[in-house]
């Protein structure tokens, strides 16, 4: 009788747990979000996506209410966060199917990245904070940067070989976190960087302003300008 030889199944895990920190948790989650919106490989309905994005919205709510200190806010958190955490759940099942199949095991870290996940037992360095794979067409980059909040709008420059410093890509800004950088030329080396935008967050009356430099349980730290800045030097190739 020959022996056969089983496929280990893939498990695909969250980059975050119920217990992880709120503000990492919200940026991984609509880091999430946002890989599956634009991942038609997993077939996530778009009634979905944007449920998963209210309830993302709604959690981001009730830590600015947490941080005001306002009665009840705490368990409200925690119950949302419960949803949020459930509902990624459930989309990393999907993908956890999807990856499995006969077709796709070949590619599974790619695709597992691209929904904004792990593989069990893989190294979390595969999270990449701002990664980019040639585009469709030659002399075209995307650049997938890790979302850093709702409301952010994203930076995007470039450096090529006859650039003395960094200059902005086309297009310089968006506020996807995934754009396709045109106008490069193949077969050269370019680095490229991404800077995120929030809106500075108001000070409150009476109060001094407010700086990305303050405590971590203040929600500057989210809205500062420049945070989560990553670069990372690829080769353009001809498709």
């Amino acid at each position: 009788m020959a022996n056969t030889t089983l496929i280990k199944t893939i498990q695909v895990v969250l980059p975050v747990q119920k217990k992880t920190n709120i503000n990492t948790f919200d940026t991984d989650m609509q880091h999430i979000h946002d890989m599956l919106a634009t991942a038609t490989i997993f077939g996530i309905s778009a009634a979905d996506l944007l449920q998963f994005q209210t309830d993302i919205t709604t959690l981001e709510t009730d830590e600015t209410h947490v941080l005001s200190h306002l009665a009840g806010a705490v368990g409200a958190l925690n119950a949302q966060k419960i949803i949020v955490y459930n509902e990624a759940d459930a989309f990393r099942a999907v993908v956890q199917n999807i990856v499995n199949k006969p077709a796709n095991i070949a590619n599974a870290v790619e695709l597992v990245a691209s929904a904004g996940m792990l593989i069990k037992g893989k190294s979390s360095k595969t999270k990449a904070d701002l990664t980019a794979k040639p585009g469709a067409i030659s002399g075209t980059e995307i650049l997938i940067k890790k979302s850093v909040g709702r409301k952010a709008a994203y930076l995007w420059y470039q450096q090529g070989p006859n650039d003395a410093k960094m200059v902005p890509c086309t297009p310089p800004c968006s506020l996807e976190t995934k754009v396709t950088v045109t106008g490069l030329t193949p077969n050269m080396v370019y680095s490229f960087e991404c800077v995120p935008v929030l809106p500075v967050k108001k000070p409150k009356k009476g109060g001094g302003t407010t700086t990305g430099t303050s405590s971590s349980t203040s929600t500057t730290a989210k809205v500062a300008q420049g945070i989560g800045k990553a670069t990372q030097s690829v080769k353009v190739t001809v498709v």
